[in-house]
């Protein structure tokens, strides 16, 4: 049995999700972002965070990541998490 792991988290500025921010893990930069729609549903389309804000990692390997958020070429902010088998990790940011 293969326990997965989730990063989960909003990008938000003064308490409002934020659209059109990419988040990287700096620690497994070849890991993915999901992005969620406006109906907070997954849409593999996206490339960048939606009205929602919301976004998630699957399945980054155990241990510190280091999350940056980028919004086009400039610093929005980061987040560091703890990554465990089989939990979710919040990472709002």
């Amino acid at each position: 049995l293969v326990e997965s792991s989730i990063v989960w988290g909003t990008v938000s500025l003064d308490g409002r999700p934020i659209p059109g921010v990419t988040v990287m893990s700096e620690t497994d930069p070849e890991a993915k972002a999901i992005y969620f729609n406006e109906f907070l549903i997954p849409d593999p389309k996206l490339t960048a965070t939606s009205s929602s804000g919301l976004y998630a990692f699957v399945d980054l390997h155990n241990g510190f990541h280091a999350l940056l958020a980028q919004r086009g070429d400039s610093y929005f902010g980061h987040q560091n998490v703890e990554v465990e088998a089989g939990s979710v990790a919040i990472g709002d940011i």
